[in-house]
């Protein structure tokens, strides 16, 4: 089975990705001490999973 993947839809969803990435990176920074790394890692892969569904589902 293939998909129909349009370049923008590809770049709209790409973008809402790291928009999501940045947005939830400014907030956990805020929150208090600790690793950027460590949780540059944790949201990278919660917003990967949201992208992901987004793009199944919608």
């Amino acid at each position: 089975m293939k998909l129909p993947i349009s370049k923008q839809l590809l770049k709209f969803y790409t973008q809402t990705t790291l928009g999501y990435l940045l947005f939830w990176l400014v907030i956990d920074s805020a929150e208090g001490p600790g690793s950027f790394w460590i949780r540059l890692f944790n949201n990278s892969w919660l917003v990967i999973y949201i992208a992901a569904l987004n793009f199944i589902f919608f």
